[in-house]
């Protein structure tokens, strides 16, 4: 179980608490927020997808970078809102 001095990327996105623990486990904020942003780029037809070719592998690491990257921006700007 995490503790709430847990940075808040990788505390749990639909979590229970308490004054001291978190009661529920599961997908940290980062990995919730980087699942949406994946989402939301499958879904948009304007956004090339990766071919089945040798740079298949590749360029799905590539897109999953970017909807890490978009989680991390906008964990960065939460943060920054405080």
């Amino acid at each position: 179980m995490e503790n709430v001095d847990t940075k808040n990327q990788d505390r749990a996105a639909f979590a229970c608490c308490d004054e001291v623990n978190y009661l529920q486990e599961g997908l940290t904020k980062r990995e919730y927020y980087a699942g949406q942003a994946m989402a939301a780029m499958i879904a948009n037809p304007n956004i090339l997808r990766p071919q089945e070719n040798d740079k298949k592998e590749s360029d799905l690491l590539k897109f999953s970078a970017i909807a890490v990257e978009y989680a991390d921006a906008l964990l960065s700007a939460l943060a920054n809102e405080a």
